[in-house]
Protein backbone atom coordinates (compact mmCIF):
# COMPACT_ATOMS: atom_id res chain seq x y z
CA UNK A 1 0.00 0.00 0.00
CA UNK A 2 1.47 3.33 -1.01
CA UNK A 3 1.78 6.09 1.59
CA UNK A 4 0.12 8.77 -0.53
CA UNK A 5 -3.02 9.23 1.55
CA UNK A 6 -4.05 12.76 2.38
CA UNK A 7 -5.27 13.06 5.96
CA UNK A 8 -7.39 16.05 5.04
CA UNK A 9 -9.47 13.61 2.99
CA UNK A 10 -9.06 10.36 4.90
CA UNK A 11 -10.03 10.52 8.53
CA UNK A 12 -10.32 8.04 11.38
CA UNK A 13 -13.62 6.73 12.64
CA UNK A 14 -15.07 9.19 15.17
CA UNK A 15 -15.41 6.58 17.91
CA UNK A 16 -11.84 5.38 17.35
CA UNK A 17 -10.62 8.95 17.74
CA UNK A 18 -12.71 9.50 20.90
CA UNK A 19 -11.27 6.35 22.49
CA UNK A 20 -7.74 7.39 21.53
CA UNK A 21 -8.12 10.90 22.97
CA UNK A 22 -9.70 9.47 26.11
CA UNK A 23 -6.78 7.10 26.65
CA UNK A 24 -4.26 9.93 26.29
CA UNK A 25 -6.19 12.14 28.76
CA UNK A 26 -6.46 9.26 31.24
CA UNK A 27 -2.75 8.44 31.01
CA UNK A 28 -1.89 12.04 31.89
CA UNK A 29 -4.56 12.81 34.43
CA UNK A 30 -4.53 9.54 36.33
CA UNK A 31 -0.79 9.01 36.16
CA UNK A 32 -1.09 5.76 34.24
CA UNK A 33 1.53 6.67 31.61
CA UNK A 34 4.26 4.95 33.62
CA UNK A 35 2.47 1.64 33.12
CA UNK A 36 3.12 1.82 29.38
CA UNK A 37 6.37 2.36 27.50
CA UNK A 38 6.95 5.98 26.51
CA UNK A 39 6.87 4.78 22.90
CA UNK A 40 3.16 3.93 23.29
CA UNK A 41 2.28 7.41 24.45
CA UNK A 42 4.35 8.86 21.61
CA UNK A 43 2.41 6.82 19.04
CA UNK A 44 -0.92 7.81 20.57
CA UNK A 45 0.07 11.47 20.44
CA UNK A 46 1.07 11.22 16.79
CA UNK A 47 -2.27 9.73 15.80
CA UNK A 48 -4.15 12.31 17.88
CA UNK A 49 -2.18 15.16 16.33
CA UNK A 50 -2.93 13.96 12.82
CA UNK A 51 -6.59 13.31 13.70
CA UNK A 52 -6.80 16.95 14.74
CA UNK A 53 -6.27 17.88 11.11
CA UNK A 54 -9.36 15.98 9.95
CA UNK A 55 -12.16 17.26 12.21
CA UNK A 56 -12.68 20.58 13.93
CA UNK A 57 -13.80 18.90 17.15
CA UNK A 58 -10.66 16.75 17.15
CA UNK A 59 -8.47 19.80 16.70
CA UNK A 60 -10.21 21.73 19.49
CA UNK A 61 -10.14 18.86 22.01
CA UNK A 62 -6.53 17.97 21.24
CA UNK A 63 -5.47 21.53 22.13
CA UNK A 64 -7.19 21.55 25.53
CA UNK A 65 -5.46 20.71 28.84
CA UNK A 66 -5.70 17.01 29.64
CA UNK A 67 -7.71 17.72 32.80
CA UNK A 68 -10.37 19.47 30.75
CA UNK A 69 -10.29 16.75 28.07
CA UNK A 70 -11.01 14.19 30.78
CA UNK A 71 -13.87 16.21 32.25
CA UNK A 72 -15.49 16.73 28.85
CA UNK A 73 -15.09 13.04 28.04
CA UNK A 74 -16.88 11.99 31.22
CA UNK A 75 -19.56 14.63 30.66
CA UNK A 76 -20.55 13.26 27.25
CA UNK A 77 -20.19 9.59 28.25
CA UNK A 78 -20.22 8.68 31.93
CA UNK A 79 -17.99 8.58 34.97
CA UNK A 80 -15.17 6.07 34.59
CA UNK A 81 -15.63 5.54 30.83
CA UNK A 82 -12.32 7.07 29.72
CA UNK A 83 -10.48 5.08 32.36
CA UNK A 84 -12.29 2.03 31.02
CA UNK A 85 -10.86 2.62 27.53
CA UNK A 86 -7.36 2.68 28.98
CA UNK A 87 -7.81 -0.36 31.24
CA UNK A 88 -9.51 -2.32 28.45
CA UNK A 89 -6.49 -1.88 26.19
CA UNK A 90 -4.10 -2.72 29.01
CA UNK A 91 -6.00 -5.92 29.85
CA UNK A 92 -6.22 -7.05 26.23
CA UNK A 93 -2.50 -6.50 25.72
CA UNK A 94 -1.73 -8.44 28.89
CA UNK A 95 -3.78 -11.40 27.67
CA UNK A 96 -2.37 -11.20 24.14
CA UNK A 97 1.15 -11.44 25.54
CA UNK A 98 0.12 -14.32 27.78
CA UNK A 99 -1.36 -16.24 24.84
CA UNK A 100 1.77 -15.64 22.77
CA UNK A 101 3.98 -16.95 25.58
CA UNK A 102 1.87 -19.89 26.71
CA UNK A 103 0.07 -21.10 23.58
CA UNK A 104 2.55 -20.58 20.75
CA UNK A 105 0.47 -18.04 18.84
CA UNK A 106 2.04 -17.44 15.43
CA UNK A 107 -0.31 -14.89 13.90
CA UNK A 108 -2.47 -12.04 15.20
CA UNK A 109 -5.42 -10.57 13.29
CA UNK A 110 -7.09 -7.41 14.62
CA UNK A 111 -10.62 -6.73 13.37
CA UNK A 112 -11.78 -3.11 13.18
CA UNK A 113 -8.35 -1.99 14.36
CA UNK A 114 -9.04 1.74 14.13
CA UNK A 115 -6.30 3.70 15.91
CA UNK A 116 -5.11 0.78 18.02
CA UNK A 117 -1.31 0.40 18.23
CA UNK A 118 -1.04 -3.09 19.72
CA UNK A 119 -0.10 -4.83 16.46
CA UNK A 120 2.39 -2.08 15.61
CA UNK A 121 4.14 -2.45 18.97
CA UNK A 122 4.09 -6.25 19.14
CA UNK A 123 5.23 -6.70 15.54
CA UNK A 124 8.52 -5.01 16.44
CA UNK A 125 8.95 -7.19 19.52
CA UNK A 126 8.04 -10.47 17.82
CA UNK A 127 9.55 -10.37 14.31
CA UNK A 128 8.90 -14.09 13.82
CA UNK A 129 5.12 -13.56 14.09
CA UNK A 130 2.63 -12.17 11.57
CA UNK A 131 0.33 -9.24 12.33
CA UNK A 132 -2.67 -8.20 10.24
CA UNK A 133 -5.07 -5.33 10.87
CA UNK A 134 -8.40 -5.18 9.04
CA UNK A 135 -10.51 -2.01 8.87
CA UNK A 136 -12.29 0.28 6.42
CA UNK A 137 -10.12 1.85 3.73
CA UNK A 138 -10.51 5.45 4.95
CA UNK A 139 -9.36 4.51 8.43
CA UNK A 140 -6.41 2.46 7.19
CA UNK A 141 -5.25 5.17 4.81
CA UNK A 142 -5.40 7.74 7.58
CA UNK A 143 -3.38 5.56 9.95
CA UNK A 144 -0.74 4.75 7.35
CA UNK A 145 -0.39 8.38 6.32
CA UNK A 146 -0.20 9.57 9.95
CA UNK A 147 2.64 7.17 10.70
CA UNK A 148 4.38 7.94 7.42
CA UNK A 149 4.26 11.69 8.17
CA UNK A 150 6.33 11.02 11.28
CA UNK A 151 8.80 8.65 9.59
CA UNK A 152 7.35 5.56 11.25
CA UNK A 153 7.54 2.51 9.02
CA UNK A 154 5.18 -0.39 9.34
CA UNK A 155 7.32 -3.50 10.02
CA UNK A 156 7.61 -6.12 7.28
CA UNK A 157 5.75 -8.65 9.46
CA UNK A 158 2.70 -6.40 9.72
CA UNK A 159 0.15 -5.15 7.21
CA UNK A 160 -2.97 -3.00 7.08
CA UNK A 161 -5.77 -4.58 5.07
CA UNK A 162 -8.67 -2.42 3.88
CA UNK A 163 -11.99 -4.26 3.87
CA UNK A 164 -15.60 -4.25 4.97
CA UNK A 165 -16.16 -6.96 7.57
CA UNK A 166 -19.43 -7.85 5.89
CA UNK A 167 -17.34 -9.39 3.10
CA UNK A 168 -16.26 -13.00 3.27
CA UNK A 169 -13.12 -13.32 5.38
CA UNK A 170 -11.63 -15.78 2.89
CA UNK A 171 -11.83 -13.06 0.22
CA UNK A 172 -10.43 -10.39 2.54
CA UNK A 173 -7.52 -12.55 3.62
CA UNK A 174 -6.74 -13.69 0.09
CA UNK A 175 -5.39 -10.18 -0.51
CA UNK A 176 -2.97 -10.52 2.40
CA UNK A 177 0.72 -11.14 1.78
CA UNK A 178 1.17 -12.43 5.36
CA UNK A 179 -1.88 -14.50 6.24
CA UNK A 180 -1.46 -18.28 6.55
CA UNK A 181 -4.58 -20.33 7.39
CA UNK A 182 -2.62 -23.15 9.04
CA UNK A 183 -1.08 -21.00 11.76
CA UNK A 184 -2.33 -20.85 15.32
CA UNK A 185 -3.96 -17.42 15.38
CA UNK A 186 -5.10 -14.87 17.93
CA UNK A 187 -8.02 -12.80 16.67
CA UNK A 188 -8.83 -9.56 18.48
CA UNK A 189 -12.07 -7.55 18.21
CA UNK A 190 -11.94 -4.73 20.76
CA UNK A 191 -14.90 -2.36 20.89
CA UNK A 192 -16.26 -3.76 17.63
CA UNK A 193 -19.33 -5.95 18.17
CA UNK A 194 -21.58 -3.23 19.60
CA UNK A 195 -21.37 -1.50 16.20
CA UNK A 196 -22.22 -4.66 14.22
CA UNK A 197 -25.89 -5.31 13.32
CA UNK A 198 -27.05 -8.41 15.18
CA UNK A 199 -27.83 -10.22 11.93
CA UNK A 200 -24.15 -9.96 10.91
CA UNK A 201 -22.62 -11.15 14.19
CA UNK A 202 -22.94 -14.94 13.59
CA UNK A 203 -21.06 -14.66 10.29
CA UNK A 204 -18.06 -13.10 12.02
CA UNK A 205 -17.77 -15.96 14.53
CA UNK A 206 -18.34 -18.56 11.83
CA UNK A 207 -15.75 -17.10 9.48
CA UNK A 208 -13.12 -16.73 12.19
CA UNK A 209 -13.60 -20.41 13.00
CA UNK A 210 -13.23 -21.31 9.31
CA UNK A 211 -10.09 -19.28 8.70
CA UNK A 212 -7.57 -20.46 11.28
CA UNK A 213 -6.01 -23.54 12.80
CA UNK A 214 -7.36 -25.52 15.74
CA UNK A 215 -6.17 -24.19 19.07
CA UNK A 216 -6.51 -20.58 17.97
CA UNK A 217 -7.97 -17.92 20.27
CA UNK A 218 -10.39 -15.02 20.02
CA UNK A 219 -10.28 -12.04 22.42
CA UNK A 220 -13.33 -9.82 21.98
CA UNK A 221 -15.54 -7.39 23.87
CA UNK A 222 -19.31 -7.07 24.09
CA UNK A 223 -21.66 -4.47 25.50
CA UNK A 224 -24.52 -5.40 27.82
CA UNK A 225 -28.05 -4.13 27.02
CA UNK A 226 -28.22 -1.97 30.14
CA UNK A 227 -27.84 1.79 29.63
CA UNK A 228 -24.47 3.50 29.89
CA UNK A 229 -24.69 6.35 32.40
CA UNK A 230 -27.44 8.94 32.76
CA UNK A 231 -30.28 9.69 30.36
CA UNK A 232 -28.57 12.96 29.37
CA UNK A 233 -25.26 11.31 28.47
CA UNK A 234 -27.13 8.62 26.54
CA UNK A 235 -28.84 11.30 24.43
CA UNK A 236 -25.46 12.96 23.75
CA UNK A 237 -23.83 9.63 22.86
CA UNK A 238 -26.67 8.58 20.58
CA UNK A 239 -26.60 11.96 18.83
CA UNK A 240 -22.90 11.80 18.04
CA UNK A 241 -22.92 8.10 17.15
CA UNK A 242 -25.88 8.58 14.82
CA UNK A 243 -24.27 11.63 13.21
CA UNK A 244 -21.10 9.64 12.57
CA UNK A 245 -23.10 6.62 11.39
CA UNK A 246 -21.65 4.41 14.13
CA UNK A 247 -24.73 3.73 16.26
CA UNK A 248 -24.84 0.89 18.77
CA UNK A 249 -26.40 -2.32 17.46
CA UNK A 250 -25.63 -5.71 19.05
CA UNK A 251 -25.64 -6.10 22.83
CA UNK A 252 -25.59 -9.19 25.02
CA UNK A 253 -25.48 -9.87 28.76
CA UNK A 254 -22.07 -11.37 29.70
CA UNK A 255 -23.65 -14.43 31.32
CA UNK A 256 -25.18 -15.36 27.95
CA UNK A 257 -21.92 -15.20 26.01
CA UNK A 258 -20.64 -18.75 26.78
CA UNK A 259 -23.74 -20.45 25.31
CA UNK A 260 -23.94 -17.98 22.43
CA UNK A 261 -20.39 -18.58 21.17
CA UNK A 262 -20.57 -22.33 21.77
CA UNK A 263 -23.00 -22.54 18.85
CA UNK A 264 -20.15 -21.43 16.57
CA UNK A 265 -17.51 -23.79 17.96
CA UNK A 266 -15.94 -21.54 20.60
CA UNK A 267 -15.29 -22.33 24.24
CA UNK A 268 -15.13 -19.44 26.71
CA UNK A 269 -11.88 -19.64 28.68
CA UNK A 270 -12.09 -16.43 30.69
CA UNK A 271 -14.37 -13.46 31.14
CA UNK A 272 -13.50 -10.08 32.66
CA UNK A 273 -16.61 -7.95 33.10
CA UNK A 274 -16.14 -4.20 33.21
CA UNK A 275 -16.60 -3.92 36.99
CA UNK A 276 -14.07 -6.68 37.65
CA UNK A 277 -11.66 -5.00 35.24
CA UNK A 278 -11.72 -1.77 37.23
CA UNK A 279 -11.66 -3.45 40.63
CA UNK A 280 -8.63 -5.51 39.62
CA UNK A 281 -6.72 -2.39 38.63
CA UNK A 282 -7.76 0.20 41.21
CA UNK A 283 -8.98 -1.96 44.10
CA UNK A 284 -10.88 -0.35 46.94
CA UNK A 285 -10.96 3.01 45.17
CA UNK A 286 -13.51 1.61 42.75
CA UNK A 287 -16.86 3.12 43.76
CA UNK A 288 -18.92 3.24 40.56
CA UNK A 289 -22.21 1.35 40.57
CA UNK A 290 -23.31 1.94 36.97
CA UNK A 291 -22.31 0.07 33.83
CA UNK A 292 -19.06 1.66 32.63
CA UNK A 293 -18.34 -0.12 29.38
CA UNK A 294 -17.92 -3.40 27.56
CA UNK A 295 -16.87 -6.78 28.92
CA UNK A 296 -13.82 -8.76 27.78
CA UNK A 297 -14.04 -12.41 26.70
CA UNK A 298 -11.28 -14.89 25.86
CA UNK A 299 -12.41 -17.85 23.77
CA UNK A 300 -10.67 -20.87 22.27
CA UNK A 301 -11.64 -22.66 19.09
Amino acid sequence: MQSTANNNINKPDFTAWFVLQGIIATMHLRGYAGDYPERSLELYRILAREAGKTRLISKVIECLPYTLQYKIGELVTNKGRLRHFYLRKKEIEKNARKLIDEHAIEQIIVLGAGLDILALRLSSEFPQMRFIEIDMEESQRFKEAALFAHNIKIPANMELLSADLREKFSSILSASRLYKPGLKTLWIAEGLFMFIPEVNVPAIFTQIKENCAAGSYFVFTTLAPKGQGSAVTKIIQDLFLSREKTAYHWTIFPELVPDYIQKFGFKLMEQINCHLLHKNHIGDKFDINHKIGDDIHIAKM
